[in-house]
């Protein structure tokens, strides 16, 4: 890998030319990251399929337009390497994130254990892996997050580890308010950071105008068919993280029955824990990272109070792997409803005895009365 970094002065003199106007490591970075998503197209084998005398040296890829993975990393770490930064290769893949299945592997040679090539570097005071990803990506977040890597420059095995803030974690945000009628004005705001923030910022920069507005289109009619939209669609990706908010007005969001109202809210947690089967023989393997937030804030019509609330839930999961927790609070005082859903689990390996205690968690989340509002007019 070093060696077709070495004596490539074509690869050099583009690195002069892309940051020549810039001034923070950052933009240097963010544009050198940029040009190679934009200008050479991935194909090829994989590292483990060739022989290491196949990767191409840096000149060369930039003359052909295209490279597998270690021949773009190898651009890269030259671009980089000539706009003064410090760059390092690193090897990660696909291994378990699960410990158990992990360690085995990582404790004989096995050749395809690390299968792409990755550029440690630190910009601006914080340690970032550049993986490939496109220009829509963040900088400093990484598909690899919590992989094993190999360093190459001594050897050494660690685990990738992104800079707070860059981790894969959902949060949304719901400001209801119902009145008397059952009427509701929905306003909802999403965050995206991580991964995800690629793929937001991919799918909203190309949007054309005809498929955006049948795709707002969609999204109202996903909080009620009687929704109508009362705000543009906002999604801002020139900023991270990146924020999706829009603003509906549901006629008939609550059902009148006599002096009550009855309404569901969403639960983002409903659907964590489903499986096919009620029973195993074998342990279950979680093999990826679950981080999500969802508050709703919820204003009741004047004259009228709770009787019915969801009701509150927290469960711990088994073998240390984490907790969904669902709080819920009624302010008499404001008349308002406060509700809390957060899952937070990690890659573990489940005993087929601890499988039942998942089921009756997967039951708890799934029930109506984790969802369902109940309002009574007061006397």
């Amino acid at each position: 890998l070093l060696a077709a970094t070495e004596d490539q002065p074509e690869t050099e003199a583009l690195s002069q030319q892309l940051t020549a106007d810039l001034g923070s490591k950052t933009e240097k970075a963010i544009a050198l990251r940029n040009w190679v998503a934009e200008n050479l197209r991935p194909a090829g084998p994989s590292l483990i399929s060739l022989p290491l005398s196949a990767i191409t040296a840096a000149d060369q890829t930039l003359i052909d337009r295209y490279g597998n993975n270690p021949d773009r990393m190898v651009v890269l770490y030259t671009l980089l390497q000539a706009a003064e930064f410090s760059p390092r290769f690193i090897l990660s893949g696909a291994l378990s994130l699960v410990p158990e299945a992990a360690e085995p592997l990582l404790a004989v040679p096995v050749r395809d254990a690390f299968d792409a090539v990755l550029i440690k570097v630190d910009i601006d005071g914080e340690t970032v892996y550049l993986d490939g990803a496109s220009q829509y990506a963040e900088l400093g977040a990484s598909a690899y997050d919590h992989r094993a890597m190999l360093d190459l420059s001594d050897g050494s095995t660690a685990t990738i580890q992104v800079a707070p803030g860059k981790d894969d974690r959902s949060h949304a945000t719901y400001e209801m308010s119902i009145d008397t009628q059952g009427e509701a004005g929905w306003s909802g705001t999403t965050l995206i950071q991580g991964t995800a923030f690629e793929t937001f910022h991919n799918v909203y920069a190309e949007m054309t105008p005809e498929n955006r507005r049948r795709h707002y289109l969609e999204l109202v009619a996903g909080i009620s068919q009687s929704a109508q939209a009362v705000s543009d669609l906002s999604t801002d990706y020139t900023s991270y993280p990146g924020k999706l908010a829009f603003s509906v007005h549901a006629p008939r969001y609550a059902v009148q029955d006599g002096d009550y109202l009855y309404f569901t809210v969403s639960s983002s947690v409903a659907d964590l824990l489903k499986y096919r089967s009620n029973e195993r023989t074998l342990p279950l393997s979680w093999k990826g990272y679950v981080d999500s937030l969802t508050e709703y804030n919820i204003v009741l019509p004047d004259g009228y109070e709770p009787v019915i609330l969801p009701k509150s839930f927290s469960w711990q999961a088994p073998q240390g792997a984490g907790m969904v927790e669902v709080a819920v609070d009624y302010s008499e005082l404001a008349n308002a409803i406060s509700i809390v859903q957060i899952a937070d689990l990690r890659p573990a390996l489940i005993p087929a005895d601890d499988f039942p205690d998942i089921i009756e968690a997967s039951r708890q989340l799934a029930h109506p009365d984790l969802q369902t509002i109940l309002l009574k007019r007061k006397n």
